[in-house]
């Protein structure tokens, strides 16, 4: 059985000699393996994980080994070490990529929450800067932003009804000013303002 491009299994009786490994020719003549730390150790009884080094490879080797009581038999699953050590690498540098994904994503997110939310109420300073400014109100439209929280939506819709409301009040107001209750005519205030108005008019043409 093959682990990884250098890595295998390898079934040992309880003197070492080979019962089961990818080497056919090892496995047909027993050879034995116990001088093999890993081996020796699992002949023994024991179980876990070593470094070694391999006389068929001549490299640095990782291995896992077992015992199998009940047949004296014992497990041996060796790797190459740099081999181990790269996909170890590859899977931090995998998983790095991806939490820095998830960071963005994140990060993109709580950007479009901030503007869903400020959004509206940068829009509604907008109006109170224009309404205050130039006192025209016809012209003012809600914003459709149906992501939009709805206390910020009422709250510039209550602004916009506000401002509709004093400038058609402010409209009544100027009209009982200039005109006379009873014909609707203009009166006196009106004719004073139109004379003042002119006579300004004029002087600037002079």
């Amino acid at each position: 059985i093959r682990v990884g491009n250098t890595g295998h299994a390898a079934i040992f009786d309880a003197q070492g000699d080979l019962i089961a490994h990818p080497n056919k020719t090892w496995q047909a003549m027993g050879r034995n393996i116990a001088k093999l730390a890993p081996v020796n150790l699992a002949t023994q009884g024991n179980n876990g994980v070593m470094e070694f080094f391999s006389p068929a490879t001549q490299t640095q080797m990782l291995a896992g080994f077992a015992s199998i009581p009940s047949t004296q038999w014992g497990l041996m699953i060796p790797r190459n070490k740099e081999e181990i050590i790269g996909e170890s690498r590859l899977v931090t540098k995998t998983a790095s990529i991806i939490f820095t994904l998830i960071l963005a994503a994140i990060l993109l997110g709580c950007i479009m929450v901030s503007n869903v939310i400020s959004g509206p109420l940068e829009r509604l300073n907008k109006i109170v800067k224009k309404v205050g400014k130039e006192g025209n109100i016809e012209d003012l439209k809600l914003a459709t932003n149906h992501f939009a929280p709805t206390e910020n939506q009422q709250l510039e819709q209550s602004f916009v009804d506000m401002a509709k409301r004093l400038r058609s009040t402010h409209n009544k107001m100027k009209m009982l000013a200039y005109t006379d209750s009873v014909t609707s005519l203009p009166n006196r205030e009106a004719f004073t303002q139109i004379m003042e108005n002119s006579l300004a008019e004029m002087a600037k043409r002079d």
